[in-house]
């Protein structure tokens, strides 16, 4: 059997005689034995002091993975640039919809600079609008508030809420109505005064079209439900452009504009991307070395909460659902770039042309990189390729891998010929206008979340917020997009009233405080005459031990106990802590509701099940059996982390001692050393 599997691009130079080539019959035979010679350099120009890259990060507006909703993402000293001043590409696919979204800046971890994710044209999901994200400058520096895929009225007036509840979506509940389905995870939804939880439940594969599941955004000001739609496929979405980064700032220099001209091809990217495990985003390229196995997974692998396939790849996984050689070839490019036996892709376009002339002139252009995966040497590290209007573009989902019979061809909605056509100058000045837009936006946007922040986040509220984002006069309209019939929505199941933002398995008395006072952390200021019963204090505790804060405790306890505690004689019914806060500690360990949330700190934990996750100040963890020990840690026992203002310490039977000032009633002051 015989395939065709052409590249993105004709490239201009070589993709004329070398790209479209037909795939061997039998594995490491070589097509064309005749001589090749090096090609020549003839690419489009790049600016000097600008590399483009070869891998990198996808843009969020193209694609990004299901998962939980990304919390607050690193904070960065260093102030990043200005926005590029980006020009359209002259070219770009035919399509309804089809619009540029411009580019931003992303810190790179690994290099600690800051690299510029390029504008690429994007067919709009129908009935959304982009809404771009900003660097929002904070404590101690910087965030990146990531962009999202809004409705219209989303967009100039989006909700704020509190953060949503740890997700408790465990699989389906029921099996799949057929082959062709795939699970779209339950999540938390947003009503007047509370969360309650809306089921998962199972979509229809529809050929050419991904059902993106619902999500939540963060931002400094509070989250930002993003609703389910109805999108593309990943390689149907446009023609995604690499990412560049600046050996010199050349962006700064008077009249500078960039403009892509290098794009990602489809099937290159469906072969080489990967889920960013921390970051909840898209990479391409080559991230196979061991350095990367443990943050980067491949899409094919990735499941999210180790259940959920990712929704981008269930797609193309169900299409070839009647070939499953695709989905186990697949698997063996990845894993023969990860040891080593097929080679990895560059790096950078310069890396790419070397590479490229390298195998040109070895004369081993055609051969297959491996029995079972039936891509050659050429295709395997071709990874950019020049926009031309010239040639149509090829996409095929990496047909090639599902070992098609003879006359077969790839599934519905998979593969599909795309034309380059040039861009208009009517279009290029709507594009324009529809930049400018984008940019007023993202500024506005950014205003309105420091204002937000200045007066409270709503996460620490139990209301959201509606706000109403005014641009300023003389802002071009919104884009007006046509009408593009989907499918009819898949039918999601109704809340479930009886699930609430807290779980049944969980105390009722656990709630979150609005107002605490400056002396006692968790204390509310309202007074209430009981204590709370579900509060455990040993009856045995030693004697008072002032000690400062840079010394610890002596091993020999004290020999002589106090009869009780002194404790404040105002207290609330219900004392609601944060997570991780103790609930109930018994006279031996402390249990906080098991099993913790997924990157949560194990503390002391208690002989029978249990742990404490991001203890807050001034909670007990694992306290001994005899005596409650604050701050400096003892030989053997628990350990108070960080105690707050008027905390007391191991107190005598008559008063106690306070650490930090402002004591509650019947407290001693710590006396000066």
């Amino acid at each position: 059997m015989r395939f065709r599997w052409a590249p993105l691009f004709l490239v201009p130079l070589l993709a004329a005689f070398v790209l479209l080539v037909e795939q061997p019959a039998e594995a490491q035979k070589q097509i064309d034995p005749d001589a090749r010679e090096p090609i020549q350099d003839d690419r489009p120009a790049v600016p000097d002091g600008m590399e483009v890259q070869a891998r990198g990060q996808v843009h969020e507006a193209f694609a990004e993975p299901v998962g939980e909703a990304p919390g607050p993402g690193p904070v960065v000293k260093k102030e990043p640039p200005a926005p590029i001043e980006e020009e359209p590409p002259e070219d770009k696919p035919e399509g309804e919809n089809v619009v540029f979204i411009a580019g931003y800046w992303s810190w790179d971890a690994e290099t600690s600079e800051y690299v510029w994710v390029s504008g690429f044209w994007r067919a709009a999901p129908p009935g959304r609008h982009w809404t771009p994200g900003n660097w929002q400058q904070g404590e101690g520096g910087w965030q990146w508030t990531g962009g999202y895929w809004a409705t219209e009225e989303q967009q100039t007036e989006p909700e704020y809420l509190p953060p949503p509840p740890d997700p408790v979506d465990r699989g389906p509940s029921v099996p799949a109505p057929g082959p062709e389905y795939a699970y779209t995870p339950g999540i938390w939804v947003r009503q007047p005064n509370r969360f309650v939880w809306r089921p998962g439940y199972w979509v229809a594969h529809r050929p050419g079209w991904v059902w993106t599941p619902p999500r939540y955004r963060w931002t400094p000001a509070g989250y930002l439900y993003v609703g389910a739609f109805w999108d593309r496929p990943l390689l149907a979405r446009g023609f995604l452009a690499p990412p560049v980064r600046f050996v010199r700032p050349i962006y700064t220099r008077p009249g500078f504009v960039y403009r892509p001209v290098y794009v990602v091809q489809p099937d290159f990217l469906a072969g080489s991307l990967f889920v960013g495990v921390q970051t909840r985003r898209y990479y391409f390229g080559d991230f196979f070395t061991p350095t990367y196995r443990t943050n980067y997974v491949s899409w094919n692998t990735y499941r999210y909460r180790t259940t959920f396939i990712d929704p981008n790849f269930a797609y193309y996984r169900t299409a070839y659902r009647a070939h499953p050689a695709w989905e186990r070839n697949l698997g063996t490019l990845y894993a023969g770039r990860y040891d080593g036996h097929i080679a990895r892709p560059p790096h950078t376009l310069v890396a790419q042309t070397k590479t490229v002339n390298t195998i040109v002139v070895n004369k081993t252009t055609n051969v297959t990189v491996h029995k079972n995966v039936h891509i050659t040497n050429l295709q395997n590290v071709t990874v950019l390729a020049p926009m031309k209007r010239t040639a149509n573009v090829q996409v095929t989902g990496l047909a090639a891998l599902a070992d098609l019979k003879a006359k077969e061809t790839a599934p519905p909605g998979v593969g599909r010929e795309v034309k380059v056509v040039a861009v208009t100058k009517t279009q290029m000045k709507e594009e324009h206008a529809h930049i400018q837009r984008m940019h007023a936006l993202a500024k506005e946007r950014r205003t309105v979340e420091a204002k937000l922040v200045t007066k409270g986040s709503p996460g620490k509220t139990a209301a959201p917020v509606k706000v109403k984002v005014d641009l300023p006069k003389g802002t071009p309209p919104r884009r007006e997009f046509k009408a593009v019939e989907t499918p009819p929505a898949p039918v999601r199941p109704k809340v479930d009233e009886k699930v609430i933002h807290q779980p049944k398995d969980k105390p009722k008395d656990i709630f979150h405080p609005k107002d605490k006072p400056k002396d006692v952390i968790g204390i509310p200021k309202d007074k209430h005459k009981d204590k709370p019963k579900d509060i455990n204090h040993p009856k045995d505790k030693p004697k008072d031990i002032n000690h400062p804060k840079d010394i610890g405790l002596p091993k020999d306890k004290p020999k002589d106990k106090p009869k009780d505690i002194v404790i404040p004689k105002d207290k609330p019914k219900d004392v609601i802590p944060p997570k991780g806060t103790i609930v109930n500690p018994p006279p031996k360990g402390t249990i906080v509701n098991p099993p913790p949330p997924k990157g949560g700190t194990i503390v002391n934990p208690p002989p029978k099940g249990g742990t404490i996750v991001n203890p807050p100040p001034g909670t007990i963890v694992n306290p001994p059996p005899k005596g409650t020990i604050i701050n400096p840690p003892p030989p053997k026992g628990g350990t108070i982390v960080n105690p707050p203002p008027g905390t007391i310490v191991n107190p005598p039977p008559k008063g106690g001692t306070i650490v930090n000032p402002h004591p509650p009633k019947g407290g001693v002051p710590l006396p000066k050393p």
